[in-house]
């Protein structure tokens, strides 16, 4: 498996997942929850990264892992600004909106940085990384 088939393969889960939870919680009635959506997170970036390290039977090195984590957060950062209404006129300062988005930003960072990590422990626990 290829560091491209990762970023696609979480892209693809991200996104689908992103849409279905989105459109699941609105018919509940339950409004954007940060709390679920990192654990969306957390889901969509440990499944590929595990599927790497079991087909290749070894682990992302220090530059696939910066690689994917940065192309993870890209992902992720233009689904913050598509689908979080970042960008809609009005909703509030533009400081606001912009202090908010580097808040997300970071703990995002720190997620994916953790979860990227957390799949190599895994793998190498199980003797596969």
């Amino acid at each position: 498996m290829t560091i491209k088939a990762v970023v696609l393969r979480y892209l693809l889960t991200y996104v689908g997942l992103l849409l279905l939870l989105g459109q699941l919680l609105s018919m509940l009635g339950v409004g954007a929850n940060e709390g679920v959506f990192i654990g969306l997170l957390a889901g969509a970036g440990l499944w590929p990264c595990l599927a790497f390290g079991r087909r290749n039977g070894r682990y992302f090195d220090r530059g696939e892992k910066t690689t994917v984590i940065s192309a993870f957060l890209l992902i992720d950062l233009l689904f913050q600004i598509l689908f979080g209404n970042i960008l809609l006129p009005g909703m509030a300062p533009l400081v606001e909106v912009l202090l908010a988005f580097a808040m997300v930003a970071v703990l995002h960072a720190v997620v994916l940085t953790l979860i990227v990590q957390w799949a190599g422990r895994m793998l190498a626990s199980k003797g596969l990384a």
